[in-house]
Protein backbone atom coordinates (compact mmCIF):
# COMPACT_ATOMS: atom_id res chain seq x y z
CA UNK A 1 0.00 0.00 0.00
CA UNK A 2 2.61 2.71 0.88
CA UNK A 3 4.82 1.87 -2.32
CA UNK A 4 1.87 2.65 -3.84
CA UNK A 5 1.03 5.55 -2.77
CA UNK A 6 4.77 6.40 -3.15
CA UNK A 7 4.97 5.85 -6.61
CA UNK A 8 1.42 7.17 -7.32
CA UNK A 9 2.79 10.70 -5.17
CA UNK A 10 6.25 10.56 -7.27
CA UNK A 11 4.04 10.72 -10.45
CA UNK A 12 2.65 14.56 -9.25
CA UNK A 13 4.10 17.67 -10.30
CA UNK A 14 2.46 18.97 -6.93
CA UNK A 15 0.66 17.90 -4.18
CA UNK A 16 -1.05 21.56 -3.43
CA UNK A 17 -4.27 20.25 -4.82
CA UNK A 18 -4.25 17.23 -2.65
CA UNK A 19 -6.13 17.89 0.40
CA UNK A 20 -6.80 14.95 2.15
CA UNK A 21 -6.80 10.94 1.38
CA UNK A 22 -9.53 9.04 1.88
CA UNK A 23 -9.27 5.07 2.56
CA UNK A 24 -10.87 2.04 3.11
CA UNK A 25 -11.11 -0.18 5.87
CA UNK A 26 -8.45 -2.58 3.70
CA UNK A 27 -5.84 0.38 4.19
CA UNK A 28 -6.29 0.44 8.26
CA UNK A 29 -2.40 0.24 8.83
CA UNK A 30 -0.11 1.86 11.02
CA UNK A 31 2.74 1.73 8.33
CA UNK A 32 0.22 3.51 5.47
CA UNK A 33 -1.17 5.75 8.58
CA UNK A 34 2.47 6.88 9.25
CA UNK A 35 3.56 8.10 5.76
CA UNK A 36 0.75 10.12 5.48
CA UNK A 37 1.62 11.47 9.03
CA UNK A 38 5.46 11.66 7.85
CA UNK A 39 4.47 13.03 4.28
CA UNK A 40 1.26 15.82 6.02
CA UNK A 41 -1.19 14.68 4.23
CA UNK A 42 -4.76 14.54 5.99
CA UNK A 43 -6.01 11.28 5.77
CA UNK A 44 -9.90 10.06 6.60
CA UNK A 45 -9.83 6.04 6.72
CA UNK A 46 -12.37 3.60 7.85
CA UNK A 47 -11.03 1.45 10.78
CA UNK A 48 -11.05 -2.04 11.24
CA UNK A 49 -13.25 -3.58 13.91
CA UNK A 50 -10.07 -5.21 16.06
CA UNK A 51 -11.21 -6.15 19.44
CA UNK A 52 -9.58 -3.31 21.20
CA UNK A 53 -11.13 -0.94 19.22
CA UNK A 54 -14.44 -2.00 19.98
CA UNK A 55 -13.71 -2.43 22.95
CA UNK A 56 -12.69 1.74 23.35
CA UNK A 57 -15.72 2.36 21.12
CA UNK A 58 -17.83 0.72 23.69
CA UNK A 59 -16.45 3.40 26.47
CA UNK A 60 -17.80 6.02 24.32
CA UNK A 61 -20.45 7.93 26.68
CA UNK A 62 -20.29 11.80 25.16
CA UNK A 63 -22.93 11.37 22.46
CA UNK A 64 -23.48 14.77 20.30
CA UNK A 65 -27.22 14.69 18.51
CA UNK A 66 -26.70 15.88 14.76
CA UNK A 67 -30.55 15.00 14.74
CA UNK A 68 -33.27 12.50 15.48
CA UNK A 69 -31.15 10.10 13.93
CA UNK A 70 -27.09 10.48 13.72
CA UNK A 71 -25.31 11.50 16.66
CA UNK A 72 -20.98 11.66 16.76
CA UNK A 73 -18.68 11.10 19.34
CA UNK A 74 -14.86 10.53 19.44
CA UNK A 75 -11.69 8.97 21.12
CA UNK A 76 -7.67 8.77 20.85
CA UNK A 77 -6.58 5.10 21.01
CA UNK A 78 -2.79 3.89 20.53
CA UNK A 79 -3.15 0.00 19.04
CA UNK A 80 -1.50 -2.78 19.78
CA UNK A 81 1.89 -2.63 17.70
CA UNK A 82 1.06 1.13 16.68
CA UNK A 83 3.83 4.29 17.32
CA UNK A 84 1.34 7.11 18.41
CA UNK A 85 -2.16 6.53 19.31
CA UNK A 86 -4.69 8.27 16.84
CA UNK A 87 -7.89 10.07 16.86
CA UNK A 88 -11.05 8.13 16.06
CA UNK A 89 -14.42 9.71 15.37
CA UNK A 90 -17.55 7.81 15.68
CA UNK A 91 -21.11 8.45 13.88
CA UNK A 92 -24.45 6.28 15.20
CA UNK A 93 -27.01 6.08 12.94
CA UNK A 94 -30.23 5.07 14.58
CA UNK A 95 -31.73 2.03 12.58
CA UNK A 96 -34.96 2.97 10.82
CA UNK A 97 -37.61 1.32 9.41
CA UNK A 98 -37.67 2.65 5.60
CA UNK A 99 -34.00 2.82 5.14
CA UNK A 100 -30.85 0.55 5.20
CA UNK A 101 -28.30 1.69 8.02
CA UNK A 102 -24.78 1.56 6.40
CA UNK A 103 -22.67 1.26 9.78
CA UNK A 104 -22.19 -1.78 11.44
CA UNK A 105 -23.49 -3.19 15.43
CA UNK A 106 -20.42 -3.36 17.07
CA UNK A 107 -21.39 -4.20 20.25
CA UNK A 108 -25.14 -4.85 21.82
CA UNK A 109 -26.81 -1.22 21.61
CA UNK A 110 -30.29 -2.00 20.39
CA UNK A 111 -31.42 0.21 17.83
CA UNK A 112 -27.94 2.03 16.37
CA UNK A 113 -25.29 0.76 14.11
CA UNK A 114 -21.59 3.13 14.68
CA UNK A 115 -19.07 3.83 11.47
CA UNK A 116 -15.40 4.20 13.12
CA UNK A 117 -13.14 6.38 11.23
CA UNK A 118 -9.73 7.06 11.83
CA UNK A 119 -8.01 10.54 10.64
CA UNK A 120 -5.40 13.13 11.32
CA UNK A 121 -7.51 16.02 10.86
CA UNK A 122 -9.18 18.08 13.84
CA UNK A 123 -12.67 18.71 11.95
CA UNK A 124 -15.31 17.53 14.07
CA UNK A 125 -16.67 14.22 13.60
CA UNK A 126 -19.36 14.98 11.75
CA UNK A 127 -16.81 16.70 9.14
CA UNK A 128 -14.97 14.05 8.74
CA UNK A 129 -17.74 11.76 8.26
CA UNK A 130 -19.33 13.83 5.60
CA UNK A 131 -16.16 14.12 3.87
CA UNK A 132 -15.48 10.68 3.77
CA UNK A 133 -19.09 9.99 2.44
CA UNK A 134 -17.72 12.29 -0.61
CA UNK A 135 -15.79 9.42 -1.64
CA UNK A 136 -18.61 8.21 -4.11
CA UNK A 137 -17.47 9.66 -7.28
CA UNK A 138 -14.26 7.76 -6.97
CA UNK A 139 -16.56 4.67 -6.11
CA UNK A 140 -18.75 4.68 -9.76
CA UNK A 141 -15.55 4.69 -11.23
CA UNK A 142 -14.17 1.73 -9.69
CA UNK A 143 -17.23 0.08 -10.01
CA UNK A 144 -17.12 0.85 -14.35
CA UNK A 145 -14.04 -0.69 -14.24
CA UNK A 146 -15.27 -4.38 -13.01
CA UNK A 147 -18.48 -4.24 -14.58
CA UNK A 148 -17.64 -2.62 -18.20
CA UNK A 149 -13.95 -3.52 -18.52
CA UNK A 150 -13.47 -7.06 -16.24
CA UNK A 151 -10.90 -5.13 -13.89
CA UNK A 152 -12.27 -6.98 -10.90
CA UNK A 153 -11.58 -11.08 -12.00
CA UNK A 154 -7.80 -11.28 -12.77
CA UNK A 155 -4.72 -12.31 -11.50
CA UNK A 156 -1.73 -12.99 -13.09
CA UNK A 157 0.77 -15.12 -11.16
CA UNK A 158 3.39 -11.95 -10.73
CA UNK A 159 2.58 -8.88 -9.26
CA UNK A 160 3.96 -7.19 -11.96
CA UNK A 161 1.99 -9.34 -14.70
CA UNK A 162 -0.98 -8.29 -12.85
CA UNK A 163 -0.31 -4.81 -12.15
CA UNK A 164 0.63 -4.11 -16.31
CA UNK A 165 -2.61 -5.70 -17.08
CA UNK A 166 -4.63 -3.63 -14.61
CA UNK A 167 -2.67 -0.23 -16.33
CA UNK A 168 -3.73 -0.97 -19.29
CA UNK A 169 -7.34 -1.74 -18.31
CA UNK A 170 -7.11 1.46 -16.73
CA UNK A 171 -5.58 3.28 -20.23
CA UNK A 172 -8.50 1.69 -21.87
CA UNK A 173 -10.59 3.36 -19.74
CA UNK A 174 -9.42 6.93 -19.47
CA UNK A 175 -9.47 6.88 -23.73
CA UNK A 176 -12.77 5.53 -23.97
CA UNK A 177 -13.56 8.18 -21.47
CA UNK A 178 -11.72 10.77 -23.62
CA UNK A 179 -12.91 9.51 -26.68
CA UNK A 180 -16.52 10.38 -25.42
CA UNK A 181 -15.78 13.61 -24.38
CA UNK A 182 -17.39 16.72 -25.81
CA UNK A 183 -14.93 18.64 -28.49
CA UNK A 184 -12.70 21.04 -26.17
Amino acid sequence: MEEFLKEALAKLESREWIRRVRAEAGFFAEELLRYLEDQKLGYIGVARLTPWLRREAARVTEWRELDETYAVGEFRLKLLGWERERRFAMVREKIQEKKSSLGRKLFEVPGYTFRIFVTNLEDQPEEIWRDYNQRACGEQRIEELKSDLAADDFCLKEFFATEAAFLSILMLFNLLAESSAPPR
